[in-house]
């Protein structure tokens, strides 16, 4: 984007904090960090971002230019805060072949996480809590995308949130912990789950997964999550192991699954 006679690759941002408490309320969204076009591999270390109008950290395509890739990827983020954003805490877009570790979102104004198209990435100990919608939203999923020990909390929406359309790609959950989702505006109920999948084409498959229910840490509100898995349209779904509660259902199938699989060593209740 700044018209280099070669590609501005590697950068490295290290131990920032961004606050943006006294950014105007109400005019032009302002992100914290943003990445634009073809950099690789972007490092983000030891940073923190805070009260931004727009997303904590996005990335973003050049649509101007031509040839190769046009969107950021091959990145790195480690011990990496977002707090209350206006809009998502981090966006991935065609966020390929990345590495994401001990990424915190919490309390923002969107999604924890919106992610389209981070395939042959991996995600380990990154979390999204108090967000008003989704705590991770997954729009796509090309190739295989790793989640390891990841969690959400009280997120307004679904904990998890799978709807991708691509037909070979696999997104495997390994020891992820989805806690009391679904908070609703504190009204409950919406249909929402710890992990919705909803017309989802792409193979979801879960080892060591765990749904927990419940009200706001002071008591205060209607206990969710309604549902502790629950697929509508999907292609594949299977969890393996772990143990699943819901305020309705731990376990609900809607309408029109290909394959929605809940294993022996799957406990509810």
């Amino acid at each position: 984007m700044g018209g280099y006679s070669i590609q501005a690759n590697a950068q490295r941002v290290f131990s920032l904090s961004i606050d943006g408490s006294d950014l105007p309320r109400g005019g032009a969204e302002i992100d914290g960090i943003r990445a634009t076009g073809q950099i690789q591999p972007l490092q983000l270390r030891d940073d923190h971002v805070r009260a931004v109008t727009g997303i904590g950290i996005n990335t973003w395509y050049n649509f101007d230019a031509t040839g190769g890739p046009q969107a950021p990827f091959c990145l790195h983020y480690d011990r990496v805060s977002v707090l209350r954003t206006g809009s998502h805490g981090i966006v991935l877009n065609n966020s390929t072949d990345s590495v994401f570790h001990d990424v915190y979102v919490l309390g923002v104004g969107g999604c924890g996480w919106w992610m389209s198209g981070a395939g042959n990435s991996s995600f380990t100990s990154c979390r999204a809590a108090w967000s008003a919608k989704h705590g991770f939203d997954i729009e796509s999923v090309p190739g295989v995308i790793k989640m390891v020990a990841c969690s959400t909390h009280r997120n307004g929406w679904n904990g998890m949130y799978v709807h991708a359309t691509d037909t070979t790609g696999v997104l495997l959950l390994s020891a992820v912990q989805l806690t009391r989702d679904g908070k609703n505006a504190g009204a409950g109920g919406g249909g929402y789950a710890g992990l919705g999948v909803a017309s989802s084409q792409c193979k979801v498959i879960a080892d060591g997964l765990v749904v927990l229910t419940g009200k706001d840490d002071d008591g205060a509100g209607a206990a969710s999550t309604q549902y502790g898995v629950r697929a509508d349209y999907s292609t594949y779904v299977v969890v393996n192991s772990g143990h699943l509660q819901g305020v309705t259902s731990p376990w609900q199938s809607g309408s029109g699954n290909t394959k929605f699989v809940k294993g022996t060593l799957v406990g509810t209740g």
